[in-house]
């Protein structure tokens, strides 16, 4: 199963070079989901609007729900040079 979620991504530093960190916040508002399973998978699509990379993160709930917000620090592998946008946000559960 699936659920949308927001995606807020953000580099750490305009002045890093090429493959900066990129911080990116998965902002989940429905109604409480309870997985069966204690490992979730958040994913998204990250642009720039010139270059684009599909992320996927594993995360194990700390708790029993979906959490309300989680955040993720990675390094693209491609270059982001313009403000990065996010769509597509997911995240994935056994029901």
């Amino acid at each position: 199963m699936a659920v949308n979620v927001n995606v807020t991504p953000v580099a750490l530093s305009e002045s890093l070079p090429e493959n900066s960190e990129v911080s990116i916040t998965f902002t989940y508002s429905g109604e409480t989901i309870t997985p069966s399973d204690t490992t979730i998978y958040y994913s998204a699509t990250l642009s720039d609007g010139t270059n684009t990379e599909n992320v996927f993160f594993p995360y194990t709930i700390p708790g029993t729900d979906i959490p309300a917000s989680v955040t993720f620090d990675y390094m693209p592998t491609v270059s982001f040079s313009g403000t990065i946008t996010g769509s597509d946000g997911k995240v994935y559960y056994k029901p």
